[in-house]
């Protein structure tokens, strides 16, 4: 007996000692390199460009770091795929994600009972992600995917992560080095769930570090045992033998089941990560809906409401035969397909909630068999997504609240419907001027002040504005509408038919490009990267943009804020967007085509306040002016791969389609291009030598306030704005910081710099080197970003001859008339009494 115990002891010590050892030194796979961001061996084109052929590992590869690509090593007789990261190292995604190497595998797409997702592989876990914040340590391995009905969280969730994060001990040498890590499941409370609010961390075990540790993780949907109507969608893991299984949330609202894995997230340090004998399978089975039909006029969402008594799935045919309401707020409706019969039946849809149908909508009351309510105050209108056919000949009708006497700019979200169906519903309560009605399209080439032509009840055959009951508007156009009832019911109603595919509209390049187009689907629409990149859909500025069809002159939406009275500018580049339903918006053509919307585009979630960003990291300034309560603003980000010259998707004009009195922008810090940006996007990198100038069109003589929003400002650096007129530096980014300025002029030019430093004093030498030279026309050069005092200006031709020599006082900006002069390179010779500097113009 004490011989056994004897051998047990040593064989427990020798076990220990030698995971101690193993977790104590490096692995033959490890990189034990010097740490650094990004190596010219893990650049890569695009998120799956560099990949091995053949490979162990199965599925796609989602490159995302510039560290290192994927690479295979043979060890413990096995082949391993090699997933390394480090912090700050995706340059694939402009927004702020993290990095990462995964592998994708195509989901399991029904919901039935027995459908599932099943990876297999064997782990080695390195190294984690280390910071000095132990809720921000460690890497995820793997992560349970799959989209959901209804509103809530990202275009892709997270349903669960698994998160590696590191457990330290001495080295031979006394170092605390990463020995083991906690093994934690990071889970969803609710569908969509994201941050500590939404989500719950939950320990399940320890591996220790280099430890061959087996792994099956299974996504799929079972019956519930305590409801045989109900269904229970699980996540279930085994982790090195032992069983760890979930059952996720709202089940019902599960659509897909998927499965990632790889290295994702460090958010310090680096992250080394290990997969071999990578096995995947999926079981694909359709649900076994039935048919539901409305047994009295009520809630969707309660069960009284529907014969049977079950509230239908998306798995359910639906026949609506009463008045079935969509409550606001509420989780939604939703269905295979969808009926509703003769009157009285009718669909009704409330604020705030949707109707997701993934076949198709057939109807047999003529005018309102679905009609969707926006009269809420910050109420947001229903949304419907539809994956089939629409029944032609009947009609969906839309009711939205306006705030009174103001401007809007709205979209038609139906087939060619009638104009009178608007103008003429009792409903509708539009402005009017004499026999003008306040409801118009729009048409860049005409003149100033005549762009858009107001529906005319007095207008005949021929003259502008005119229309019958014949008249329809365009698919996928916007409108300008303003709306004043005496009963303070400021609405105004469109029916028509849905689309149920692709809308187009025929772009003009007509006068300056400016063309009105409209969301012609009642959800919302992904714009931009951001809104869109998790998976992979389109958006509406990469489909047409220089990225797709290459329709426009920027990368670039602008949006009419009618309640604020100010123009909201949105890129490729910002954070994420959608665009609401019956949102009117404006784009710059370069060319004539078709601008195209997809229903891929469509989501039914919806925007947060339009003035909040997102969390992704980066250095941003939104630089505002006030003047009373009028506040309009500009914004500076500071982006990886990014240039001091013009960035299209990242940077972006103010809207010219025609002239706003009051408005701030900046130039480019680089070659000025004569752009005024809404939004400038400049390198991550070198900031204190990037002086961006800022200017300002208002009324003259009128007193301006500036205020900034610095967010992630750089440790060691404070946001600065220099007056040359007054020779001031004012802090801008504490709290409550402003700067008052009286312009006595309409605009002021070279007078406003923003600068981000270290310190608020400033070289004489780099306030001269921002100084902008260049032709404001052929026969004009123009300085800007002079300061007070005495300038003297020469310009020499290329053999070095003075063919121009002036002198003024002023500062700011100042025109100059030249010379007749030949064509050829010239070079401008200006001398302040701060210095003397040289640059390049060429005249044509």
């Amino acid at each position: 007996m004490r011989k056994n115990i004897l051998n047990y002891v040593l064989l427990f010590a020798f076990l220990f000692l030698s995971l101690f050892i193993n977790a104590q030194s490096a692995a033959a796979d490890e990189d034990t390199g010097t740490y650094t961001t990004c190596n010219p061996d893990g650049e890569n084109a695009t998120r799956t460009s560099n990949d091995l052929t053949p490979r162990a590992n199965v599925g796609t590869i989602d490159d995302r770091s510039c560290y290192a690509n994927y690479k295979e090593s043979i060890l413990y007789g096995k082949t391993w795929g090699i997933y390394n990261i480090t912090h700050n190292s995706n340059k694939q995604d402009t927004n702020g994600l993290q990095p990462r190497i995964e592998r994708s595998l195509s989901r399991s797409q029904t919901t039935g009972v027995g459908s599932y997702a099943k990876f297999t592989g064997t782990l080695r876990i390195l190294e984690v992600g280390k910071t000095n914040n132990t809720n921000n340590d460690g890497t995820y391995f793997m992560q349970a995917k799959g989209k959901h009905t209804g509103e809530g969280g990202s275009t892709d969730p997270a349903i669960c992560l698994y998160l590696a994060k590191p457990v330290y001990g001495p080295d031979g040498n006394g170092n605390q080095v990463q020995v083991s890590f906690n093994i934690y499941r990071e889970q969803i409370k609710y569908r969509g769930g994201s941050g500590a609010a939404g989500r719950d961390v939950v320990y399940l075990t320890n591996i220790a570090k280099d430890a061959l540790t087996t792994i099956e993780l299974k996504v799929g949907f079972k019956q519930d045992p305590a409801d045989s109507s109900k269904k229970i969608h699980y996540a279930d893991a085994i982790i090195g033998g032992t069983a760890f299984n979930w059952e996720i949330p709202e089940p019902e609202r599960g659509t897909q089941s998927g499965i990632r894995y790889g290295a994702y997230r460090v958010k310090g340090g680096r992250a080394q990560i290990r997969w071999a004998d990578t096995t995947y399978e999926k079981v694909e089975n359709a649900s076994s809906g039935v048919t539901i039909t409305s047994a009295a006029t009520g809630d969707w969402n309660t069960g009284s409401t529907w014969v049977g008594g079950n509230v239908p799935t998306i798995n359910d045919d639906v026949i609506v035969n009463h008045v079935v309401t969509v409550e606001r707020n509420g989780v939604g409706a939703h269905a295979k397909s969808l009926t509703c019969g003769a009157s009285p039946a009718q669909l009704i849809v409330r604020e705030n909630t949707s109707v997701t149908v993934t076949g198709n909508i057939s109807l047999s009351r003529s005018v309102d068999a679905i009609i969707f309510y926006g009269q809420q105050v910050n109420g947001k209108i229903g949304t419907i997504t539809f994956g089939g056919t629409y029944t032609s000949g009947r009609r969906t009708q839309i009711r939205k609240r306006l705030t009174q006497d103001k401007w809007f700019l709205i979209s038609n979200p139906f087939v060619t419907p009638k104009v009178e169906h608007t103008t003429g519903h009792t409903s509708t309560k539009l402005r009017t001027n004499g026999t003008k009605l306040a409801f118009a399209s729009y048409d860049d080439s005409k003149v100033v002040g005549s762009k858009y032509t107001y529906f005319d009840t007095g207008a005949t055959s021929g003259q502008l504005g005119f229309f019958d009951s014949a008249s329809t508007l365009g698919n996928a156009q916007g409108y300008s509408i303003s709306v004043n009832a005496a009963d303070v019911k400021d609405d105004y109603v469109m029916q028509g038919k849905q689309h149920d595919g692709s809308v187009s509209y025929a772009l003009s390049t007509g006068g300056n490009g400016f063309n009105l187009v409209g969301n012609p689907y009642i959800s919302y629409l992904y714009a931009n990267d951001a809104a869109s990149i998790a998976d992979g859909t389109e958006n509406i500025l990469k489909l047409n943009g220089s990225l797709g069809s290459d329709l426009l002159v920027e990368d670039t939406i602008w949006l009419w804020d009618g309640d604020n009275g100010v123009w909201i500018t949105k890129n490729r580049g910002g954070a994420k967007y959608h665009i609401n339903p019956l949102q009117g918006f404006f784009v710059k053509a370069k060319s004539t085509g078709n601008f195209t919307f997809n229903k891929t585009m469509e989501t039914h979630a919806s925007n947060s306040d339009v003035f909040l960003k997102n969390s992704d990291n980066r250095f941003e300034i939104d630089l505002s002016i006030a003047k009373g309560k009028k506040r309009v603003s500009t914004s500076i980000r500071y982006m990886d791969k990014m240039t001091t010259d013009f960035d299209n998707g990242y940077d972006s004009s103010i809207f010219g389609g025609y002239s706003s009195s009051f408005e701030v922008y900046t130039n480019l810090v680089g070659k000025d291009s004569g752009k005024k940006l809404a939004i400038q996007s400049l390198p991550n990198v070198d900031y204190q030598n990037m002086i961006v100038p800022i200017g300002v069109n208002t009324d003259a003589n009128s007193q301006i306030v500036f205020k900034a929003d610095a967010l992630n400002v750089p440790i060691g650096y404070k946001v600065y704005l220099e007056d040359r007129l007054n020779s001031t530096f004012t802090r801008l980014d504490e709290v409550d910081a402003y700067y008052t300025a009286t312009v006595s002029e309409k605009t002021t030019e070279g007078r406003f710099y923003l600068h981000a430093r270290t310190s608020a004093l400033s070289l004489d030498l780099e306030l001269l080197n921002s100084v902008r030279i260049y032709k404001s026309n052929i026969s004009t050069l123009k300085i800007v970003g002079l300061s007070q005092g005495k300038t003297n200006v020469s310009l020499y031709n290329i053999i070095g001859e003075q063919v121009l020599k002036t002198s003024f006082h002023t500062s700011g900006s100042k025109e100059i008339s030249l010379p007749r002069l030949p064509k050829g390179v010239y070079v401008v010779q200006l001398e302040t009494e701060t210095g003397k500097l040289n640059k390049k113009i060429v005249l044509e």
